[in-house]
């Protein structure tokens, strides 16, 4: 791989922690509230955390994943890895997280952008090679972690990071837009129909009914 001459291509396990535990000193008070996050609060389409909870440390601090701030979270098993299931953690109450076992979580060094580490995990070059790293049997299989510690990362200055992030989201913004854009015209055209012809089911217009056939 030719890399300008102020990228490096490192190991993902070289610049970032995978899979980090939770030191006892960094757990707080079993009454403090946490941000619980399972599988099915990440998005795979925004590839955000669209509905966490707010729990007690005391019902989460066992039997769950836990993560930080800013912490990035990969999806270790199909079929959630390959549609895409990751996201930054952030909003965390109190700075911490848990949730579902089936995530990965990575945790980026100073010299890393939790952004451009996301984007880099969501491209579908990447999650088919994961895929195809699987471990486990059929309907069960997950990414293990030595596939992530394995992965070569082409790193840029921070920079440099800043400006591919800046450009990748102004994409992801586009293409919000324009599927926003599609569905609003998807309603509009159902709702002029039915306000133009009524509700095909009921007729409540009293049309005339004859078989399509006959017009053909």
């Amino acid at each position: 791989m030719n890399l300008p001459e102020t990228w490096r291509l490192v190991r993902l396990s070289a610049i970032c922690e995978i899979n980090p535990p939770l030191f006892r000193d960094e757990k707080p008070s079993l009454d403090t509230f946490v941000s619980f996050v399972p599988m099915a609060a990440v998005d795979e389409v925004e590839g955000k955390i669209t509905r966490p909870e707010t729990r007690a440390l005391r019902e989460v601090s066992k039997g769950f994943t836990a993560f930080r701030e800013n912490d990035v979270l990969f999806a270790k098993i199909t079929p959630s890895m390959e549609n895409g299931k990751a996201a930054i953690a952030t909003g965390l109450q109190n700075g911490l997280g848990f949730g579902s076992t089936e995530f990965h979580v990575l945790r980026p060094t100073e010299h890393l952008l939790p952004d451009y580490l996301f984007y880099f995990i969501r491209q579908p070059w990447f999650r088919e090679r994961a895929s195809a790293a699987f471990v486990g049997s059929a309907g069960q299989q997950r990414v293990p972690q030595d596939f992530l510690e394995r992965v070569l990362l082409p790193v840029p200055p921070l920079t440099e990071q800043q400006r591919i992030v800046a450009i990748l989201r102004q994409t992801d913004d586009l293409r919000r837009l324009r599927r926003e854009a599609l569905e609003t015209t998807q309603y509009l055209t159902k709702t002029l129909f039915i306000e133009i012809f009524g509700d095909p089911a009921t007729n409540p217009k009293g049309w005339p009914i004859a078989q399509f056939g006959k017009f053909g």
